[in-house]
């Protein structure tokens, strides 16, 4: 009986462990998603910049207002390089940390199907996690492995 009651607490621990790193695959996943998002939009304003970029095709005076049109529109463009350059290191780690979460999710997955061989549940989350050749990186259908995971979390309980 204090197996039983043993093996339940341990059961209901690792079920609580893998809803806390599915919450944080959510928390990556939406902070991946807006800074996506804010790196999309600084790639089209650079565009957009260079559009409106001043052509000169003869030497300019410095002091002049084309020299100073020029100057504003580089220090835009520079700017807009070192935001889009930080959104992209953001984005390496918000994939980082979502390759951390779901190895760890992994191996409660895997402890879970082996503490409870009988719950079928747990054998399809490993089947979910592994996918078909096994998780290496984050995959571009991350998105739908996260609802997966969580219909099934939410199915066991």
């Amino acid at each position: 009986m204090l197996s039983d009651s043993n093996d339940q607490t341990k059961l209901s621990r690792l079920e609580a462990s893998l809803k806390e790193e599915v919450h944080q695959l959510r928390v990556q996943e939406a902070k991946l998603k807006a800074t996506t998002e804010s790196w999309s939009a600084l790639v089209h304003l650079k565009d957009t910049l260079r559009a409106g970029f001043p052509e000169f095709g003869e030497p300019i005076d410095l002091n002049s207002p084309e020299a100073a049109d020029l100057i504003d529109c580089n220090y835009l463009l520079v700017q807009n390089d070192i935001h889009t350059s930080r959104a992209f290191v953001d984005m390496k780690e918000n994939y980082k940390k979502i390759k951390k979460i779901l190895d760890r999710a992994q191996l409660i997955v895997d402890e879970l199907a082996e503490s409870d061989s009988e719950n079928h549940v747990y054998s399809e989350m490993v089947k979910v996690l592994r996918g078909v050749d096994g998780l290496v990186e984050p995959r571009a259908d991350w998105e739908i492995l996260i609802k997966k995971l969580a219909a099934l979390i939410a199915h066991a309980g």
